[in-house]
């Protein structure tokens, strides 16, 4: 139960805050709008260690020496690339693992953690997935000094990504978005993510606690159900809108980051279910992991390495047991979709797919959610309790408390899939000006809304 309070308690000046909103980030875009052009990656690194100053100090100490360090190990291997030292990269390479290994480690034990709840993941996993692109000349442009630092250390990014490869930064700001458009577009993904994050991901988990609170006595089918849904909602929610947060901002200063989170929970199967849940995360493991000529060497190899970058994403979230068991949890799943009954996902409908994923992934979230595994097993049995023909399905107190919080769960679950974006874009790409008003319109509609609701 620790990831979600850490996701919804984060200080008070942060990317949610109404005071980032309407001074922070205003004059922040202003700052670098007026900026010469050589000067703004100048410009915006300085606004980002501004921010950390402001909203994190406790870690920037730990963030400066984590760029620095893995920039010297590029460099090193730069270095022995010219000299023909293998060795030499290697012991780079492996220092930069040991390296963010203790970091995670270190700033995640602190009882107040000088980051948000993954930011020690993500400057982690940048750095040393940079190194790793460097170690195998995976990238063609060069390490830049200050390149790098703004990719290790742009603000929006420390709360919870998204990730991104080196050299995918290092284009987005050699060639960035600009004008009104890149601006507006920034802004509407922008808010969207500030009213998950900050306003229904909240509401949910609000709902989620009282649930989860109930006494044994209280507990029925439906209420086991819907306590796992609330935690898988709010998950959602909370990341993906940190995601949408950290990629608008990015917008608006002409830097195009990747989606993260797209509808995991419409999934087909395990397999889609990683590419959706974490895609920027399941995407660095698997470059760093070197998935795909792993995977091309056969089931012998293949299935160890699944298992691992299922534990890896589960230890992406949180350092405890119950990640890293979750993760195996549905690694199995994938392993088992991949390699023991391949051909009947194939001819099953995709609605039974659905569903049947949907299932299997919130009884991983029973692992991930409960104090320990005894708990997590009394939930999932709970939850199909019905199939022995005695259990309480619903009683009054669920009853009551679905009745007080029903248009939080309607928005939540109509959401969490995808027809209003597909909606949106149809309208977009059907009828441009159209779209463009409308997205214009319902940007200010959000802004009004998490407006009030923050207040």
């Amino acid at each position: 139960m620790q990831l979600i309070p850490q996701l919804i308690n984060l200080p008070a000046f942060s990317l949610t805050g109404l005071s980032f909103l309407y001074v922070i980030l205003p004059l922040f875009c202003f700052v670098h709008s007026l900026s010469p052009a050589r000067a703004k990656a100048a410009v915006l690194l300085g606004l980002s260690l501004l921010f950390c100053v402001m909203a994190m100090p406790g870690a920037l100490f730990f963030l400066i020496l984590s760029t620095l360090f893995d920039y010297v190990m590029i460099r090193l291997m730069r270095y022995s690339d010219n000299n023909g030292s293998i060795q030499a990269k290697r012991l780079a390479l492996a220092a930069s693992v040991i390296k963010s290994a203790v970091l995670v480690i270190y700033l995640r034990g602190l009882e107040v953690p000088a980051l948000p709840a993954l930011g020690a993941s993500v400057i982690a996993v940048s750095g040393t997935g940079a190194v790793f692109g460097f170690y195998r000349r995976e990238y063609s442009c060069e390490v830049n000094f200050l390149t790098f630092c703004l990719y290790s250390l742009f603000f929006p990014r420390l709360y919870a990504g998204p990730l991104c490869a080196y050299d995918d930064f290092a284009q987005s700001l050699k060639t960035p978005k600009t004008g009104a458009a890149a601006m507006i577009s920034g802004f509407g993904i922008y808010i969207t993510g500030a009213l998950k994050a900050g306003v229904l991901g909240p509401q949910l988990a609000g709902v989620y606690f009282r649930l989860y609170a109930f006494a044994p006595d209280d507990q029925t089918v439906l209420s086991h159900w819907l306590t796992l849904l609330l935690f898988a909602l709010c998950l959602y929610y909370l990341l993906s809108g940190l995601c949408d947060m950290a990629r608008g901002i990015g917008l608006m200063f002409g830097l195009e980051l990747h989606g993260d989170f797209y509808y995991p929970y419409q999934s087909r199967n395990i397999t889609d279910f990683f590419g959706r849940f974490s895609v920027t995360v399941t995407g660095a493991l698997r470059r760093i992991l070197d998935h795909d000529k792993i995977i091309a060497r056969g089931a012998k190899y293949a299935i160890p390495l699944l298992l691992a970058e299922g534990v890896l994403l589960g230890l992406w979230l949180g350092t405890g047991i119950q990640f890293a068991l979750w993760g195996l949890y549905l690694a199995v799943f994938a392993v088992m979709e991949r390699y023991l009954y391949p051909k009947l996902l194939e001819g099953a409908p995709v609605f039974i797919g659905r569903v049947l994923t949907f299932c299997v992934v919130l009884s991983g979230f029973a692992v991930m959610s409960s104090e320990n595994l005894e708990k997590a097993a009394l939930s999932v049995k709970g939850m199909f309790a019905f199939l022995g023909g005695d259990a309480a399905i619903i009683n009054d107190r669920l009853l009551y408390l679905l009745q007080s919080n029903w248009l939080a769960l309607a928005a939540g679950i109509f959401f969490a899939v995808s027809v209003a974006g597909i909606a949106g874009r149809w309208l977009v790409k059907t009828l441009p000006r159209i779209g463009i008003a409308v997205h214009i319109a319902v940007s200010l509609a959000f802004l009004a809304l998490y407006t009030t609701l923050s207040l």
